[in-house]
């Protein structure tokens, strides 16, 4: 199935480098920052026991949303493998496998550790964007992808791009 051989690939590479730059980062910064690129880019450990910008903090929402970052990996591949036709185009594809790599990745945090591993600090002049991880720049940019790319709607049989062009409206 030419979608899975796709989407599988990407899907174990982000959540390899995932897991493997977290773990690095648990143990290279854990007596301090690394600066990377001169005040603008640095490695600073942070664990996050919630989501973007410390939301659900509590200790019970740790499980919650473990089971919600797998229950949308798990929903996206069901999703692409029921897809009919010729299903989400690879840029789509990549995009979904990103998205449920990073939350796959960050679920495996909470789940083995309690909170999720944060270590990439962006500084612009007084402006500090909130410490992310691998995982959080495969959201991202996996959701901008399928932005981009994702003019098929799987399952659907409708509503798709053909081969002659984009789906009306795009």
């Amino acid at each position: 199935m030419r979608r899975f051989r796709v989407f599988l690939p990407v899907l174990a590479l982000g959540l390899l480098a995932d897991q493997l730059t977290k773990a690095w980062a648990r143990g290279a910064l854990a007596h301090g920052p690394m600066p990377v690129l001169d005040g603008t880019v640095y490695f600073q450990l942070g664990l996050n026991p919630g989501i973007a910008f410390s939301l659900f903090t509590e200790a019970n929402a740790r499980i919650v949303l473990a089971i919600a970052g797998l229950a949308v990996a798990a929903g996206i591949a069901i999703w692409v493998a029921r897809a009919r036709g010729a299903g989400p185009g690879t840029t789509a594809l990549v995009g979904f496998a990103m998205i449920a790599s990073g939350a796959s990745g960050n679920a495996i945090d909470r789940v083995h550790m309690g909170p999720v591993t944060d270590f990439v600090v962006l500084q612009v002049g007084s402006h500090r964007w909130p410490t992310f991880n691998v995982a959080d720049a495969a959201l991202l940019v996996g959701v901008l992808l399928v932005l981009i790319g994702g003019r098929a709607r799987p399952g659907s049989g409708r509503g798709s791009a053909s081969a002659s062009g984009p789906a009306s409206g795009l």
